[in-house]
Protein backbone atom coordinates (compact mmCIF):
# COMPACT_ATOMS: atom_id res chain seq x y z
CA UNK A 1 0.00 0.00 0.00
CA UNK A 2 1.48 3.36 -1.03
CA UNK A 3 -0.08 6.64 -0.37
CA UNK A 4 0.65 10.17 -1.62
CA UNK A 5 -0.59 12.82 -4.11
CA UNK A 6 0.42 13.76 -7.75
CA UNK A 7 4.41 13.14 -7.98
CA UNK A 8 3.89 9.68 -6.10
CA UNK A 9 1.13 8.33 -7.97
CA UNK A 10 3.73 9.46 -11.27
CA UNK A 11 7.00 7.95 -9.63
CA UNK A 12 4.69 4.72 -8.96
CA UNK A 13 3.88 3.94 -12.69
CA UNK A 14 6.88 4.36 -14.02
CA UNK A 15 8.31 1.79 -12.33
CA UNK A 16 9.14 -1.32 -14.32
CA UNK A 17 6.08 -3.51 -13.34
CA UNK A 18 5.09 -6.48 -15.37
CA UNK A 19 1.48 -4.97 -15.38
CA UNK A 20 -0.22 -1.87 -14.19
CA UNK A 21 -4.13 -1.97 -13.15
CA UNK A 22 -5.59 1.56 -13.23
CA UNK A 23 -9.40 2.77 -12.41
CA UNK A 24 -10.28 6.03 -12.79
CA UNK A 25 -11.01 9.06 -15.02
CA UNK A 26 -9.50 8.73 -18.49
CA UNK A 27 -7.87 11.49 -18.42
CA UNK A 28 -5.04 10.18 -15.89
CA UNK A 29 -4.97 6.88 -17.73
CA UNK A 30 -3.80 8.65 -20.60
CA UNK A 31 -0.81 9.80 -18.11
CA UNK A 32 -0.55 6.16 -16.81
CA UNK A 33 -0.30 4.63 -20.40
CA UNK A 34 2.31 7.00 -21.68
CA UNK A 35 4.45 6.04 -18.26
CA UNK A 36 4.04 2.57 -18.66
CA UNK A 37 4.56 3.18 -22.45
CA UNK A 38 8.79 4.21 -21.52
CA UNK A 39 8.93 0.43 -20.20
CA UNK A 40 6.90 -1.48 -22.55
CA UNK A 41 4.58 -2.19 -19.46
CA UNK A 42 1.25 -3.82 -20.16
CA UNK A 43 -1.61 -1.58 -18.93
CA UNK A 44 -5.42 -2.90 -17.95
CA UNK A 45 -7.67 0.18 -17.66
CA UNK A 46 -11.18 0.24 -15.99
CA UNK A 47 -12.53 4.04 -16.62
CA UNK A 48 -16.06 4.56 -16.35
CA UNK A 49 -18.28 6.95 -19.06
CA UNK A 50 -22.06 7.51 -19.91
CA UNK A 51 -24.22 4.34 -18.76
CA UNK A 52 -27.40 4.35 -20.46
CA UNK A 53 -30.05 2.51 -19.10
CA UNK A 54 -32.96 2.19 -21.47
CA UNK A 55 -36.10 1.24 -20.80
CA UNK A 56 -37.89 -0.91 -23.53
CA UNK A 57 -41.41 -1.67 -24.66
CA UNK A 58 -43.47 -3.00 -22.27
CA UNK A 59 -41.49 -2.87 -19.28
CA UNK A 60 -42.25 -2.47 -15.97
CA UNK A 61 -41.59 1.37 -15.07
CA UNK A 62 -42.33 1.15 -11.19
CA UNK A 63 -39.78 -1.57 -11.07
CA UNK A 64 -37.00 -0.03 -13.75
CA UNK A 65 -36.85 3.19 -12.06
CA UNK A 66 -36.48 1.21 -8.42
CA UNK A 67 -33.81 -0.24 -9.78
CA UNK A 68 -32.12 2.86 -12.08
CA UNK A 69 -32.79 4.97 -8.35
CA UNK A 70 -30.76 2.18 -6.49
CA UNK A 71 -28.26 2.25 -8.70
CA UNK A 72 -27.71 5.77 -8.78
CA UNK A 73 -28.38 6.40 -5.48
CA UNK A 74 -25.09 3.76 -4.36
CA UNK A 75 -22.88 5.94 -3.26
CA UNK A 76 -24.42 8.77 -4.24
CA UNK A 77 -24.04 8.27 -7.98
CA UNK A 78 -20.20 7.71 -7.62
CA UNK A 79 -19.40 4.48 -9.10
CA UNK A 80 -17.85 3.69 -12.11
CA UNK A 81 -20.92 1.39 -13.06
CA UNK A 82 -23.45 3.73 -12.30
CA UNK A 83 -26.52 4.32 -14.75
CA UNK A 84 -25.71 7.96 -15.67
CA UNK A 85 -28.82 8.32 -17.46
CA UNK A 86 -32.19 6.83 -18.68
CA UNK A 87 -33.55 6.36 -22.58
CA UNK A 88 -37.73 6.22 -22.16
CA UNK A 89 -40.15 5.55 -24.89
CA UNK A 90 -41.39 9.37 -25.55
CA UNK A 91 -44.91 8.29 -24.59
CA UNK A 92 -43.79 7.11 -21.21
CA UNK A 93 -41.45 9.86 -20.03
CA UNK A 94 -44.31 11.38 -17.50
CA UNK A 95 -44.93 8.52 -16.79
CA UNK A 96 -41.21 7.29 -15.52
CA UNK A 97 -40.69 10.26 -14.19
CA UNK A 98 -42.99 9.65 -11.60
CA UNK A 99 -42.17 6.42 -10.91
CA UNK A 100 -38.32 7.36 -10.89
CA UNK A 101 -39.48 10.52 -8.14
CA UNK A 102 -41.42 7.97 -6.10
CA UNK A 103 -38.57 5.27 -5.86
CA UNK A 104 -35.76 7.99 -4.85
CA UNK A 105 -38.06 9.71 -2.16
CA UNK A 106 -38.83 6.11 -0.83
CA UNK A 107 -34.85 5.55 -0.43
CA UNK A 108 -33.52 9.28 0.36
CA UNK A 109 -36.82 10.50 2.16
CA UNK A 110 -34.80 13.21 3.70
CA UNK A 111 -30.89 14.20 4.39
CA UNK A 112 -31.51 15.57 7.91
CA UNK A 113 -30.64 12.63 10.49
CA UNK A 114 -30.67 10.38 7.46
CA UNK A 115 -27.98 7.52 8.28
CA UNK A 116 -28.44 5.94 4.93
CA UNK A 117 -27.68 9.45 2.83
CA UNK A 118 -23.91 9.37 0.81
CA UNK A 119 -21.71 12.76 0.92
CA UNK A 120 -20.53 13.89 -2.56
CA UNK A 121 -16.85 13.27 -2.24
CA UNK A 122 -14.82 17.40 -2.76
CA UNK A 123 -16.39 20.68 -2.81
CA UNK A 124 -14.42 20.78 -6.16
CA UNK A 125 -17.44 17.28 -7.51
CA UNK A 126 -20.02 19.35 -5.74
CA UNK A 127 -19.76 22.52 -7.19
CA UNK A 128 -19.26 20.76 -10.80
CA UNK A 129 -22.52 19.01 -10.52
CA UNK A 130 -24.83 21.80 -8.87
CA UNK A 131 -23.15 23.83 -12.07
CA UNK A 132 -24.49 21.44 -14.22
CA UNK A 133 -27.73 21.31 -12.70
CA UNK A 134 -28.40 25.23 -12.69
CA UNK A 135 -27.20 24.97 -16.54
CA UNK A 136 -29.62 22.60 -17.88
CA UNK A 137 -32.51 24.23 -15.74
CA UNK A 138 -31.70 27.50 -17.33
CA UNK A 139 -31.90 25.94 -20.86
CA UNK A 140 -34.98 24.88 -19.90
CA UNK A 141 -35.24 21.02 -18.93
CA UNK A 142 -37.08 20.14 -16.23
CA UNK A 143 -35.87 19.54 -12.63
CA UNK A 144 -36.85 18.25 -9.46
CA UNK A 145 -35.08 17.54 -6.96
CA UNK A 146 -36.26 14.73 -4.46
CA UNK A 147 -35.39 15.82 -1.29
CA UNK A 148 -34.40 19.39 0.20
CA UNK A 149 -31.05 19.78 1.23
CA UNK A 150 -29.65 20.39 5.11
CA UNK A 151 -27.78 22.95 5.55
CA UNK A 152 -26.07 21.40 8.20
CA UNK A 153 -24.93 18.36 6.13
CA UNK A 154 -23.98 20.38 2.69
CA UNK A 155 -21.90 17.85 1.77
CA UNK A 156 -24.90 15.48 1.26
CA UNK A 157 -26.11 16.86 -2.37
CA UNK A 158 -29.98 16.00 -2.74
CA UNK A 159 -31.15 13.43 -5.58
CA UNK A 160 -32.26 15.24 -8.68
CA UNK A 161 -34.00 14.27 -11.74
CA UNK A 162 -33.03 16.17 -14.74
CA UNK A 163 -35.58 15.95 -18.18
CA UNK A 164 -34.71 16.22 -21.18
CA UNK A 165 -31.95 18.56 -21.11
CA UNK A 166 -30.70 20.15 -24.12
CA UNK A 167 -28.27 17.98 -25.85
CA UNK A 168 -25.36 20.30 -25.59
CA UNK A 169 -26.17 20.45 -21.45
CA UNK A 170 -22.80 19.27 -19.84
CA UNK A 171 -24.88 16.65 -18.38
CA UNK A 172 -25.25 15.02 -21.55
CA UNK A 173 -21.80 15.81 -22.65
CA UNK A 174 -20.16 14.54 -19.40
CA UNK A 175 -20.23 11.65 -16.88
CA UNK A 176 -22.52 12.47 -14.22
CA UNK A 177 -20.64 10.85 -11.20
CA UNK A 178 -23.42 12.04 -8.80
CA UNK A 179 -26.73 11.42 -7.73
CA UNK A 180 -28.32 12.92 -10.78
CA UNK A 181 -30.30 10.87 -13.01
CA UNK A 182 -30.83 12.14 -16.75
CA UNK A 183 -34.37 10.65 -18.71
CA UNK A 184 -34.46 11.17 -21.34
CA UNK A 185 -37.03 10.43 -24.15
CA UNK A 186 -36.14 8.30 -27.27
CA UNK A 187 -38.53 7.12 -30.50
CA UNK A 188 -36.97 3.73 -31.77
CA UNK A 189 -34.86 1.42 -30.59
CA UNK A 190 -32.70 1.27 -32.99
CA UNK A 191 -32.08 4.73 -33.87
CA UNK A 192 -31.24 4.94 -30.40
CA UNK A 193 -28.46 2.35 -30.55
CA UNK A 194 -26.80 4.04 -33.25
CA UNK A 195 -26.82 7.12 -31.55
CA UNK A 196 -25.48 6.23 -28.81
CA UNK A 197 -23.00 4.04 -30.22
CA UNK A 198 -21.54 7.13 -31.86
CA UNK A 199 -21.08 8.54 -28.72
CA UNK A 200 -17.62 7.49 -26.41
CA UNK A 201 -18.27 3.91 -25.25
CA UNK A 202 -19.39 3.56 -21.88
CA UNK A 203 -18.68 1.14 -19.16
CA UNK A 204 -21.59 -0.72 -18.88
CA UNK A 205 -24.91 -0.76 -20.35
CA UNK A 206 -28.47 -1.49 -18.67
CA UNK A 207 -31.14 -3.16 -20.82
CA UNK A 208 -35.67 -3.01 -19.58
CA UNK A 209 -37.84 -5.31 -20.34
CA UNK A 210 -39.21 -8.62 -21.88
CA UNK A 211 -39.19 -8.28 -25.73
CA UNK A 212 -36.52 -11.05 -27.06
CA UNK A 213 -36.47 -9.27 -29.86
CA UNK A 214 -35.61 -5.66 -28.31
CA UNK A 215 -32.98 -7.80 -25.78
CA UNK A 216 -31.24 -9.51 -29.01
CA UNK A 217 -31.22 -6.14 -30.76
CA UNK A 218 -29.25 -4.27 -27.49
CA UNK A 219 -27.04 -7.35 -26.78
CA UNK A 220 -25.81 -7.64 -30.66
CA UNK A 221 -25.76 -4.21 -31.41
CA UNK A 222 -24.95 -1.96 -28.38
CA UNK A 223 -21.74 -1.14 -28.24
CA UNK A 224 -20.58 -1.50 -23.90
CA UNK A 225 -18.22 -3.18 -22.09
CA UNK A 226 -20.43 -4.94 -20.18
CA UNK A 227 -24.39 -5.12 -19.76
CA UNK A 228 -26.95 -6.31 -17.46
CA UNK A 229 -30.46 -7.09 -18.26
CA UNK A 230 -33.42 -6.20 -16.27
CA UNK A 231 -31.49 -4.49 -13.44
CA UNK A 232 -28.08 -3.06 -12.94
CA UNK A 233 -24.85 -3.51 -11.90
CA UNK A 234 -24.85 -7.06 -11.45
CA UNK A 235 -22.56 -8.14 -14.01
CA UNK A 236 -19.41 -7.31 -12.36
CA UNK A 237 -20.51 -9.37 -9.21
CA UNK A 238 -20.53 -12.89 -11.77
CA UNK A 239 -17.22 -14.47 -10.96
CA UNK A 240 -17.36 -16.30 -14.02
CA UNK A 241 -17.87 -13.60 -16.40
CA UNK A 242 -15.26 -11.06 -17.78
CA UNK A 243 -15.18 -6.90 -16.45
CA UNK A 244 -13.57 -4.56 -18.30
CA UNK A 245 -14.20 -1.44 -20.73
CA UNK A 246 -13.90 -0.54 -24.29
CA UNK A 247 -12.54 2.23 -26.02
CA UNK A 248 -13.05 4.83 -23.91
CA UNK A 249 -14.33 3.01 -20.70
CA UNK A 250 -11.28 0.92 -21.09
CA UNK A 251 -9.22 -2.37 -21.51
CA UNK A 252 -8.29 -5.20 -21.00
CA UNK A 253 -10.60 -7.99 -18.62
CA UNK A 254 -10.19 -9.25 -15.06
CA UNK A 255 -12.64 -10.54 -12.44
CA UNK A 256 -12.78 -14.50 -11.96
CA UNK A 257 -10.51 -16.73 -14.69
CA UNK A 258 -10.32 -13.54 -17.07
CA UNK A 259 -8.49 -12.04 -14.14
CA UNK A 260 -5.72 -14.90 -13.39
CA UNK A 261 -5.21 -14.71 -17.11
CA UNK A 262 -4.45 -11.23 -17.17
CA UNK A 263 -2.43 -10.91 -14.39
CA UNK A 264 -0.30 -13.94 -14.93
CA UNK A 265 2.38 -14.68 -17.92
CA UNK A 266 1.54 -17.59 -19.83
CA UNK A 267 5.16 -19.11 -19.70
CA UNK A 268 5.39 -21.65 -22.61
CA UNK A 269 7.72 -24.69 -22.03
CA UNK A 270 8.06 -27.47 -24.43
CA UNK A 271 10.25 -30.82 -24.21
CA UNK A 272 11.77 -32.23 -26.85
CA UNK A 273 10.32 -35.86 -27.23
CA UNK A 274 12.02 -38.91 -29.04
CA UNK A 275 11.76 -37.70 -32.86
CA UNK A 276 14.53 -34.95 -33.27
CA UNK A 277 12.67 -32.51 -35.09
CA UNK A 278 15.16 -29.97 -35.56
CA UNK A 279 17.68 -32.28 -37.51
CA UNK A 280 15.72 -32.11 -40.26
CA UNK A 281 15.37 -28.81 -41.11
CA UNK A 282 18.96 -27.71 -39.90
CA UNK A 283 21.47 -26.91 -42.86
CA UNK A 284 22.76 -28.10 -45.32
CA UNK A 285 19.46 -28.51 -47.07
CA UNK A 286 18.68 -31.66 -48.51
CA UNK A 287 16.44 -32.21 -51.87
CA UNK A 288 14.66 -34.19 -50.00
CA UNK A 289 13.79 -31.59 -47.12
CA UNK A 290 13.11 -29.34 -49.44
CA UNK A 291 10.45 -31.29 -51.31
CA UNK A 292 9.12 -32.80 -47.76
CA UNK A 293 8.60 -28.45 -47.13
CA UNK A 294 7.32 -27.78 -50.63
CA UNK A 295 4.52 -30.83 -49.86
CA UNK A 296 3.82 -29.04 -46.11
CA UNK A 297 3.07 -25.89 -47.55
CA UNK A 298 0.68 -26.74 -50.27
Amino acid sequence: MVQGGIETAKAFAALPFDHLLYTGGAVTARHVMRAAAANLTPVTLELGGKSPAIIGTGADLAVSAGKIMTGKLSNAGQICMCPDHAWVPASQLDAFVEAARAAGQLMWPSIAGNPDVTAVVGEKSRARLQAAIAEARDAGAKVIELTAADPARPQILPPVLVGDPPADCALNRQEVFGPVLVIRSYQGLMPLIDALNYEETPLAAYFFGDNDEEISLVRQRLRAGGMTLNDVMLHPFMQDLPFGGLGQSGMGRYIGHDGFKTFSHHKATARRGWVDITKYIQPPFSERLVKMLDMATK
